[in-house]
């Protein structure tokens, strides 16, 4: 029998936990400890050198030109995927066939309205989506989404708003996050295009020309922000140069950028590889200029979340000291810090009451390092609880859920699955959370409590008991269809306020509970943007949480990069706070990823849109290294403005081009050239190979409970006749991570002796035989160019039975969180076998015949 794998790509879709990642992504985290020596050798003189870029695509894709002859043929295309959401038809709008899809906002009982395009398109070599969109009344709509489905996964497109004016709209396929498994964007399979509600209003949506674009243009460099062209930005920001406080800086950012411009320029082909990556940089240099030349506001509340208790995530792996990480934010214009410190599961202090991180033990009390650097640097400390969640399996072990779930106290969905969440329905869950607070307050001085998920997770959750039985006293009869009554049924508006109330009676609670303790203290929520979205959706009404006085500020996340949807976005926050005492700190999600942040030009429109709007400051997410060394130095020096005489010191722009840029490597030596190679066979022993290398089993020694097992090496009883008298099995038992201490094992070989880097480009796929008992293992194919422990990996499932597993070098890929390289196998140092997140349970599988082929 012989399995071909088709789908596995390891982009896991898990945000930015470098420094949680695993070595081999064995149990979703990973090892500080690198088991490999670091060896290199020069490559073979007859190695290749380079990798051959891939041509850009001649033309634009046309995806769908809108141009269907009735409404029928349309409506066969894009298929409505929810009872709400109504087939689209074709229209006219200024003289133009287009698409038209209802907002039909009022009678909406899901979360959005989406259809599917069934298609097969490969957009490998093309950058971003690109047609042009309106909506009648902008004030319906909050959003725009695109999926692209590909294999058992999707690539989720970067969210964006709409006017009532004709908008070209450009969608980045490099920005995309994931979700599930994608095979990869050149096997797409499906678009899912989807509306988001805003106010409670009816609303039509239309749309033309949808294409996909390769490829950037010289103008592209002066295309940002609201400039339309190369010489009318350049043009606007050296008038605007003029006798400001960085004129000499910006002027030289100019000069670069039209240096490069005019060596373009020369070039014979725009299009060529050389041309396209000094295009970005050039545009860099632009938008740093047009940075730099904003205008201060002091004093002004600036505030930057940080989603690590222990410090923020530094370039590679670890966390940089809260005391050198404040001064750095305070240098840079903030004035206060949002660090994730509490979780349901997890304490970055000495907790009585909630498992303090097992950072607490190995770098000390994180509050008393927070509060002694924010004191050095006049900063605020908002101090940021995640309520009714565990953070298990991330930063607390992963079974610290399971007394609680044991109890029947955690959320349970409509179709009957146990969630990772308390339910608020029950008072000892509430009592659990809010004891948290007190303790936390009354030992720290801190300026403020931060309350993050004070909310449910959308309209799927809680039809939990103690949800039935609350709701139930509440209306005073039993409910006959549970949950078919308040899902969709008669009893559907009541049960969606009454969750609504249940949310701001929590809210409420830990407002006077707080405020007995410590009146000063600023009790905070961060919520969602749209207020009637959060009201309807996941039932967080904080817009009555002001009316009542219960809320001292808000933080909308308002995370976008789509600056007017994001201007609209603070009108509705300001009609919501209308009246009332509490202030907002409007939220700007700049980190997209750990190597990728919102261009600075949209971050200081963003900046400014706050200003002239009338909020009461912002809020970054998140510090993290990369961000604060690439673009807080350009809004501090000009938004974020200090009077006090001191220039802060930008960096290098060419060097941080590189630093976010995939690296190609250095190509090692070439293994021996066959049809088919056999990296291992385990005749001999089990901790040798056939291409002279050795053969590992690692685990992790952090005391988490990982073992293995004693003998590896095995005599085959019942194999197929190829496989010969021995293989290999890999069992044992994963222990449960603890962070900083990480559960894993890997099964590994190396590809040379001396653990040099080895050339596998000639060779189109690996195989192996496996025997196992259903569950999934992972392949990661280690390379010396990845230092950030992000490995490209494959996942595959072992069968019951002996089964030769085949799988394409090409199907691997890198988990999002890490910094993406180019893909190319010229530097492999060994191979490894590791369960896939399984952790605290038993894992095996049987092994033999690695082989490579071509």
């Amino acid at each position: 029998m012989k399995t071909v794998l088709r789908s596995p790509r390891a982009l896991l879709g898990i945000s930015a936990l470098a420094a949680a990642c695993a070595l081999f992504a064995c149990a979703g985290n990973a090892p500080k400890e690198s088991a490999q020596q670091d060896a290199s050798a020069a490559p073979a003189a007859d190695a290749p050198k380079t990798e051959v870029k891939a041509a850009l695509p001649d033309k634009p894709l046309q995806i769908d030109a809108y141009d269907y002859a009735s409404d029928d043929l349309i409506a066969a295309q894009w298929k409505p995927m929810n009872a709400d959401s109504r087939a689209p038809r074709m229209g006219n709008d200024a003289e133009q066939q287009v698409a038209v899809f209802d907002a039909n906002f009022t009678t909406l009982s899901d979360w959005r309205l989406y259809w599917d395009r069934a298609v097969q398109l490969n957009l490998s070599g093309y950058d971003r989506l690109v047609f042009e969109a309106r909506v009648e009344d902008p004030e319906a709509l909050s959003g725009v989404m695109m999926y692209l489905e590909s294999g058992d996964g999707w690539y989720a497109l970067p969210t964006f708003g709409l006017t009532n004016a004709w908008k070209s709209v450009e969608i980045w396929l490099e920005r995309a996050t994931t979700e599930g498994v994608p095979l990869g964007l050149d096997q797409v399979k499906n678009i899912r295009f989807c509306l988001l509600p805003g106010a409670k209003k009816d609303s039509r949506v239309f749309v033309r020309d949808l294409r996909a674009i390769a490829g950037l243009g010289l103008d592209d460099i002066g295309r940002f922000s609201s400039y339309k062209d190369y010489a009318s930005a350049v043009a606007d920001l050296e008038a605007k140069a003029k006798g400001h406080v960085n004129e000499a800086d910006a002027l030289d950012r100019i000069d670069r950028a039209k240096k490069i411009h005019d060596e373009v320029a020369a070039m014979p082909d725009v299009r060529a590889p050389e041309a396209q990556e000094r295009i970005p940089v050039a545009k860099r240099y632009m938008t740093e200029a047009y940075a730099l030349l904003q205008e201060t506001k002091n004093p002004e509340w600036r505030g930057i979340w940080c989603h690590y208790g222990n410090g923020p995530l530094k370039i590679g792996e670890g966390h940089k000291p809260w005391r050198s990480a404040l001064k750095e934010l305070a240098a840079d214009g903030y004035t206060a810090i949002l660090p994730n410190v509490l979780w349901s599961g997890v304490a970055y202090y000495p907790s009585k009451l909630v498992p303090p991180s097992a950072y607490v033990d190995a770098e000390g009390d994180q509050m008393k390092a927070i509060l002694a650097a924010a004191k050095e640097n006049n900063m605020e400390v908002h101090a940021w609880k995640v309520m009714f969640q565990f953070a298990e399996g991330w930063m607390s072990p992963s079974d610290s859920p399971d007394k609680f779930r044991a109890e029947g106290r955690m959320q349970i969905t409509a179709t009957g699955d146990t969630t990772t969440w308390l339910t608020p329905a029950l008072d000892e869950n509430v009592e659990f959370e809010i004891q948290a607070i007190e303790e936390l307050i009354s030992n720290y001085d801190v300026q403020g409590i931060h309350l993050d998920y004070i909310r449910f997770g959308g309209q799927n959750v809680d039809f939990s008991a103690p949800m039935r039985k609350k709701f139930e006293e509440r209306i005073g009869k039993p409910v006959e269809k549970w949950p078919e009554d308040v899902v969709s049924g008669a009893l559907k508006d009541e049960y969606n306020k009454f969750r609504c109330d249940l949310i701001t009676n929590v809210m409420r609670t830990v407002y006077k509970r707080v405020k007995a303790i410590k009146p000063d203290i600023v009790v905070s929520a961060a919520v969602f943007g749209k207020p009637d979205f959060a009201r309807d959706n996941v039932f967080q009404d904080w817009e009555a949480w002001a009316k009542e006085g219960i809320v001292d500020a808000v933080f909308p996340m308002s995370y976008t990069s789509d600056v007017e949807d994001f201007r609209g976005q603070i009108r509705q926050h300001k009609l919501a706070l209308e009246g009332t005492n509490t202030k907002l700190y409007v939220g700007i999600g700049p980190v997209l990823s750990s190597w990728q942040t919102l261009d600075l030009d949209v971050q200081a429109d963003e900046i400014r849109a706050t200003r002239e709007l009338g909020a009461d400051g912002f809020a970054m997410f998140e510090a993290q290294e990369y961000y604060m060394k690439k673009d807080l130095p350009f809004l501090a020096a000009g938004m974020a403005r200090k009077d006090d005489g001191n220039r802060i010191r930008l960096p290098e722009t060419e060097n941080l081009v590189a630093m976010g840029k995939p690296t190609v490597g250095t190509p090692g030596v070439l293994l021996p050239q066959k049809k088919v190679l056999t990296i291992a066979d385990f005749e001999s022993s089990w901790d040798k190979n056939n291409v002279g290398g050795g053969v590992f089993h690692y685990l992790d020694a952090s005391r988490v409970g990982t073992k293995i097992g004693d003998n590896p090496w095995t005599t085959h009883s019942g194999a197929p006749a190829e496989l010969g008298k021995h293989g290999v099995v890999i069992d044992g038992h994963m222990g449960i991570s603890n962070p900083p201490r990480h559960a894993w094992t890997a099964f590994c070989t190396n590809l040379a002796p001396d653990w040099s880097p080895v050339d596998i480009r000639p060779y189109r796929a690996v195989r192996f035989w496996a025997k196992g008992e259903g569950t999934k293992f992972n392949l990661a194919v280690r390379r010396k160019v990845v230092s950030d422990y992000a490995n490209f990996k494959a996942i595959f499932t072992v069968p019951a039975e002996w089964t030769q597993i085949e799988i394409p070098f090409d199907k691997f890929g890198q988990p999002a969180w890490g910094k993406q390289e180019e893909k190319s196998f010229m530097d492999v140092t060994d191979i490894c076998f590791a369960p896939e997140m399984q952790e605290g349970k038993d894992f095996r599988m049987e092994l033999d015949n690695i082989e490579f082929v071509e």
